[in-house]
C-alpha cells in the first residue's frame, strides 16, 4: 500500500529527473495509482478529498533514498462523483492538486 516505505527502480524506462507527481487515470473506477519520483530522501501524504471538502482517504509514503514509484490506490468503495488528490512532501518542496472523476 501507500504507506510501505518504499524504492522502486526501473531498468525498462528512462528515470524521470528532479521530483514529481502523476495521478492516473482519469476518470477512475477502481484503482488511482499516484507516480513519484524524486533525487533523495523525502516523506509526503496523498489525501482524497470529496466535493464537501472532507478528507476520506490519507496516505503516507516515506523514500530514504532516489525514488521512483508507482502505487495504485483502491477507491472503488468511494462513491460516483468529482474528488480532490492532494499530494505533498512534507518539507514543501512538492504540493500539488489534481482533480479526477469516480465513475
Amino acid at each position: 500500500g501507500f504507506q510501505q516505505p518504499g524504492f522502486t527502480a526501473r531498468t525498462d524506462d528512462v528515470w524521470p529527473n528532479g521530483t514529481g507527481v502523476k495521478v492516473y487515470p482519469n476518470p477512475v473506477t477502481d484503482l488511482v495509482t499516484i507516480e513519484l519520483w524524486g533525487e533523495s530522501a523525502m516523506t509526503f501524504r496523498a489525501d482524497i478529498i470529496n466535493i464537501n471538502g472532507n478528507i476520506v482517504m490519507s496516505e503516507k509514503k516515506v523514500f530514504n533514498v532516489k525514488f521512483w514509484n508507482k502505487d495504485p490506490l483502491n477507491v472503488e468503495n468511494l462513491i460516483r462523483g468529482f474528488y480532490l488528490i492532494r499530494v505533498y512532501s512534507e518539507d514543501g518542496i512538492l504540493y500539488r492538486t489534481f482533480k479526477i472523476e469516480k465513475l
